[in-house]
């Protein structure tokens, strides 16, 4: 602290009037010996319950040696049953009660219950069965004290051990006040509730890696799990549960640090699978017009990516189609079908979308006759019903010539009566286009 941060304390009062008069004033100082220097260290009884410490005593912290001539401390004695973790004995174990299955996966997710003890004293200075609560932590990067990271990883599903701890692997030459002294050697009883590997092990891992950005490895292992996980359940058709798991990838993915090209490569390699997948399971939700937006903010990124990938625009002409905009869904359908010709899932969308304009047309058609036709007229109907096959389909052409926008002119082949003719020029003018006779020539232009 410095010295003018430092509280000074007197051992008599003054009057501030004498101090305004001015001339000589004598302060008489109180010994200033600094409190903290011999720090008081927080009892457990301080911080747990009292009648809970009772069950959570532990003698093998108080148990020396046998005789008179064994001068052996309690940690010393129980070192005598204990096994190395590692070479250097940092970290040494005694199993109380056996595992099963395998040994605890590097990066895993372990649940576990624990107390720790420091020598000389049967009262656990941390516990989480007097919290309440078990600790949960992903294995090598879970913030825990080294030691007890090693300690773990050497355990199995419902093992229960006690580990000694070195200080160079627990809390060091400052300890941890107010309840660890510097330098002090510890005792852990550690219990394995679970374990678990994959997704969920990844994303906990993504999480509480470091605050802030996570390294590439880190978040790629999260990633590839959730993208597993996301078209596993689009597959069963489970769209929704689908749609979070690829959102938690794309979370992930913007938190990123990406350290050379070869990161950044992998990582537009991802970014485009998980925002199209995320499209794809937008575009099969349940009220999908209400997640359309949502699908092409996602292709966007993907289209950013890679401009001219066919299942994109696909998606994209699903997505605006289920919007109502069929002209602009045309559009990225005909660019899709160009890209990838074979693709049978883009010629099915675009035949959808055919049929949905020519429903539309036929409505439209329809509300313009009993718009001029209140009394129920059929001039139309019968108009069509004295028409050849020929000019009827003929129609059809001429609204399909009107949305596509690869066709600017169309000549009508010879053949049709005066009375077709006239429909089409009629049809022409409806849907906004040129109609010009240059002699026996019918041309349709936009």
């Amino acid at each position: 602290m410095a010295l003018g941060d430092a509280k000074i304390e007197l051992s008599e009062g003054i009057h501030l009037s004498d101090l305004l008069r001015g001339g000589d004033v004598t302060f008489t100082v109180k010994d200033q010996a600094d409190e903290r220097d011999t720090p008081e260290y927080e009892a457990p009884e301080d911080v747990f319950d009292r009648d809970a410490l009772v069950n959570s005593l532990s003698i093998d912290t108080l148990v020396v040696g046998d005789d008179e001539h064994d001068n052996s401390s309690p940690f010393e004695k129980l070192k005598e049953s204990m096994s190395n973790v590692d070479p250097k004995g940092l970290v040494k174990k005694k199993i109380i009660r056996g595992g099963i299955g395998d040994v605890i996966a590097p990066n895993a997710l372990v649940r576990i219950h624990y107390e720790g003890y420091m020598e000389f004293n049967e009262v656990p200075f941390d516990s989480s069965l007097l919290r309440g609560q078990s600790a949960e932590f992903v294995l090598g990067c879970s913030g825990m004290i080294p030691g007890l990271d090693m300690a773990v990883g050497t355990m199995r599903n419902r093992e229960k051990a006690q580990f000694l701890l070195q200080p160079s692997v627990a809390y060091g030459p400052i300890g941890c006040p107010p309840r660890i002294p510097p330098n002090s050697e510890v005792l852990f009883v550690v219990e394995v509730i679970s374990w678990k590997e994959g997704t969920e092990a990844a994303i906990a891992q993504a999480a509480s890696n470091t605050k802030g950005e996570k390294s590439w490895e880190v978040c790629k292992n999260a990633v590839q799990a959730l993208l597993k996980e996301g078209v596993t359940l689009y597959n069963e058709k489970r769209f929704s549960e689908s749609k979070k798991r690829l959102l938690a990838a794309k979370n992930i993915l913007g938190k990123c640090h990406l350290k050379d090209e070869k990161e950044e490569e992998e990582f537009h390699k991802y970014m485009f699978k998980v925002s199209l997948n995320l499209a794809i399971a937008f575009n099969e939700l349940k009220g999908n017009a209400s997640f359309a937006p949502s699908a092409i903010i996602h292709l966007k990124e993907a289209d950013r990516i890679q401009p001219n990938n066919h299942k994109v625009h696909c998606q994209w002409g699903i997505a605006l189609m289920t919007l109502g905009e069929y002209k602009r869904a045309k559009e990225h359908l005909l660019r899709a079908m160009r890209l990838k010709n074979d693709d049978k899932t883009v010629h099915e969308v675009l035949n959808k979308l055919e049929q949905k304009i020519k429903k539309e047309k036929e409505a439209e058609k329809e509300t313009w006759r009993r718009a001029f036709n209140p009394k129920g007229k059929v001039t139309e109907d019968k108009e069509q019903e004295e028409m050849s096959p020929e000019a009827q389909q003929m129609l059809e052409t001429l609204e399909e010539f009107s949305v596509n926008p690869e066709k600017s002119m169309m000549i009508l082949p010879s053949g049709f009566s005066s009375k077709e003719k006239e429909i089409f020029q009629s049809m022409a003018e409806k849907l906004n286009l040129k109609f010009v006779i240059r002699g026996s020539s019918i041309s349709i232009s936009k």
